[in-house]
């Protein structure tokens, strides 16, 4: 019980592994959109928390000065445009999966 414990509070160091692993050979028409909302909890797991009245763009921008990237920015906007517009982000997850696999590595340590 007591390793069962500490696997599961250390679980935001492993967890990022397992997501790669997870959708690292997906690419169906929901695979970025699941990847994306598994980022988002592991964001929060590592401690940046959304704020409520934030807007996506807005935490992303918090996201990318914590970490001096532009990455969590670029996939939110690929979100959107998937969620709101409906495009499809197939093809786009194909080359974005770097960017997000980078981003979700940051926070494992």
């Amino acid at each position: 019980m007591l390793i069962s414990g500490f696997i599961y509070l250390k679980r935001s160091k492993w967890l990022p592994y397992i997501l790669i692993w997870k959708y690292r050979a997906r690419n169906d028409k929901e695979t970025f959109s699941k990847a994306y909302l598994s980022l988002l909890k592991q964001l929060e797991r590592f401690g940046l928390r959304k704020e409520t009245g934030q807007t996506l763009r807005e935490y992303a921008r918090n996201v990318d000065n914590y970490f001096g990237t532009e990455t969590m920015y670029q996939l939110t906007e690929q979100y959107e445009r998937n969620i709101y517009r409906g495009e499809n982000i197939k093809i786009d997850w194909e080359q974005t999966r770097e960017l997000w696999e980078n981003l979700i590595k940051k926070t494992t340590g």
